[in-house]
């Protein structure tokens, strides 16, 4: 285009420059001279303007097409991040639905115990049984029937680690009742 405008312009150009020569006197020559220059100067500022608007127009169309390029990016983007969210919001509803159920009902069962032994019974008392009420202690039910805890230990044959339970019969002496 560039090169049409150029050509055609010269064309125009020299159409002027020759019905100016070949038409006029001298004086009227150097008028239309002027006129003709005057002209061609506002032609050639035309030219430059066009020109530029050409160059941005192909500056605007690679801009359009870049922007265009990081939209499909976007977009792609989006579509990954929807998917993303859909499969978490499937996992926090599984997730609360479990949390909904109650939990399965823990039953401690007492520690297995080894034959009682014999054992005598003291000077002071004989043996009995206490059965453990929620909230007891090893050293309150000992206090109780005048004992230490380490008897009360070696008599039902509770180690250090071994706890005990509401339900739960102990031997005791039964010193003070």
């Amino acid at each position: 285009m560039k090169k049409k405008t150029v050509t055609g312009f010269s064309y125009v150009f020299f159409l002027f420059f020759g019905l100016a020569v070949a038409g006029c006197g001298e004086k009227d020559t150097a008028q239309n001279f002027q006129a003709i220059e005057y002209r061609l100067g506002r032609l050639e500022q035309k030219l430059t303007r066009l020109e530029l608007r050409e160059e941005n127009s192909g500056t605007r169309e690679s801009r359009m097409k870049r922007f265009q390029d990081q939209l499909r990016e976007l977009e792609k983007d989006e579509k990954t991040l929807a998917m993303e969210i859909r499969k978490l919001d499937q996992k926090l509803d599984l997730l609360q639905k479990e949390a909904s159920k109650p939990a399965p009902r823990v039953v401690r069962k007492p520690p297995l115990r080894k034959p009682v032994k014999k054992v005598s019974a003291s000077p002071a008392g004989q043996t009995g049984v206490h059965v453990v009420r929620s909230g007891e202690t090893l050293y309150r039910i000992a206090a109780k029937y005048g004992m230490s805890i380490r008897e009360l230990r070696r008599l039902n044959q509770l180690s250090e680690s071994q706890f005990i339970f509401p339900g739960q019969e102990l031997r005791v002496f039964s010193k003070t009742r």
